[in-house]
């Protein structure tokens, strides 16, 4: 297995592991479980993301292109999980050990939308990967990038 495969595939069992853990502590649920497990739960995923993303520049950078797929897959079905894990500021578990930012908190339905944009832009670069179109993968990635900014922007905050 390639090692930016095996990376990938390690980041995907530690993401499903998490959100796993969120959804027996019924964290996905409209209840929403401890507060410290929805924030350990969405800096995971942000990480997953994160990764996939620097995986798929180094992938651009080498100029292969079909291999981008897995990791546009991964980010649009991380998006899909974003929208109930952010419904709640959970400004009590902060400062987080480690991390140099906070949820400053958002509308749902503008956080929502905001993970729409990026499901969508993720999904059309995989399509731009799959039919090896680069200046739709291109365009796609300017659009998931411009996604990231979405939030982090006007969400997140610094200490």
């Amino acid at each position: 297995m390639k090692r930016s495969y095996m990376v990938l595939f390690v980041a995907g069992i530690l993401v499903l592991g998490g959100v796993t853990a969120g959804l027996s502590q019924g964290v996905l649920d409209s209840n929403m479980g401890s507060a410290e497990e929805v924030v350990k739960t969405r800096k995971h995923i942000m990480r997953a993301v994160g990764g996939n993303l620097g995986d798929l520049f180094k992938k651009l950078d080498a100029e292969n292109l079909a291999d981008v797929q897995v990791n546009a897959d991964s980010i649009a079905a991380l998006a899909e999980v974003l929208p109930p894990l952010y419904r709640l500021r959970y400004e009590q578990v902060y400062p987080v050990a480690g991390s140099t930012s906070f949820f400053k908190g958002a509308p749902a339905k503008k956080f929502e939308q905001a993970a729409e944009r990026m499901r969508l832009a993720a999904h059309a670069l995989k399509v731009a990967a799959e039919t090896e179109d680069p200046k739709a993968a291109m365009s796609s990635i300017a659009a998931l990038k411009a996604s990231c900014g979405g939030c982090h922007k006007p969400y997140r905050g610094k200490y």
